[in-house]
């Protein structure tokens, strides 16, 4: 009788270890993260980014398809705003062979303006290689490595702010004119908000 509780008590041990070893490896976010697929285009859309290096979609599952990696988009878009479509380029689209560059990178951008002045808007551009924000200062975008651009306005423009940040190898540009309710503090509350739906 004592051997068989001994037995039992370390087949209990045992699957005891196992699944402690097992649950925090399932809940890595390695294991979590959405993983990149190659893209998938249908003939006219392969015929569009043949000609133009760009194609236009309307869903985030459909840029998602298109650019072979999952999209993100902002769960946070202040009052009054719309937003268009997804364009999904692929820089080099359409050039001859020799001046094709050696790798083919994917953006996915998408715009929002504001409904009756189309001039108060910003942007958000996903890609996956390494890019940045050009001229921008170092700094943390909602806990990420980054980087932030001010312009102030001139006579005919509002002004401007750029932030670029990278969030598990995706790298990202938010661009906004600085107007009516689009300001500082809620591009920054639209870039934390950035997330893959």
């Amino acid at each position: 009788m004592k051997s068989v509780i001994r037995r039992l008590v370390l087949v209990v041990i045992v699957v005891v270890l196992v699944m402690g070893l097992l649950v925090p490896v399932s809940c890595s976010p390695a294991a979590t993260e959405p993983e990149n697929q190659e893209p998938v285009l249908t003939e006219q859309e392969k015929g569009e980014m043949a000609q133009r290096g760009l194609v236009n979609v309307d869903t985030v599952a459909d840029a998602s398809r298109i650019a072979g990696f999952p999209v993100a988009t902002p769960a946070y878009i202040p009052e009054g705003f719309s937003g268009g479509s997804f364009s999904v380029s692929q820089l080099g689209a359409g050039l001859p062979e020799e001046m094709k560059p050696k790798f083919a990178q994917v953006n996915v951008q998408r715009i929002w303006s504001l409904e009756g002045n189309h001039k108060v808007m910003f942007f958000l551009i996903q890609t996956q290689h390494k890019s940045g924000i050009g001229g921008g200062e170092p700094t943390e975008i909602c806990g990420h490595p980054g980087e932030r651009k001010f312009s102030e306005a001139e006579a005919d423009r509002p002004a401007k702010l750029s932030l670029g940040w990278e969030d598990n190898g995706n790298y990202f540009s938010l661009f906004g004119m600085l107007a009516g309710p689009l300001d500082e503090e809620t591009l920054e509350k639209i870039a934390c908000s950035v997330k893959v739906e």
